[in-house]
């Protein structure tokens, strides 16, 4: 993973962590949102974890993607 990747997978990890820090406090000051903000939460959680798994596998696309670029066209006239 290089680091600009591993960066961006840290910075939503923290943005995770402050968005569940928020939850929580807003659930104990408010106790009757319990049920929508943990709808809440858990779509948010959702998107991060979606937007985390995109950021892990940015590389390795790049790489699949790089591969097949370089191997040669087998479909191809020698003559072309």
């Amino acid at each position: 993973m290089t680091s600009r990747s591993s960066d961006r997978i840290g910075a939503l990890a923290r943005r995770r962590a402050r968005l569940t820090a928020d939850y929580d406090k807003a659930r104990r000051q408010h106790r009757g949102a319990g049920k929508t903000a943990a709808k809440l939460r858990q779509a948010t959680h959702a998107q991060l974890a979606a937007e985390i798994n995109l950021a892990r596998a940015a590389p390795l696309k790049r790489h699949r993607t790089s591969r097949a670029a370089a191997e040669p066209d087998m479909f191809q006239e020698a003559g072309e």
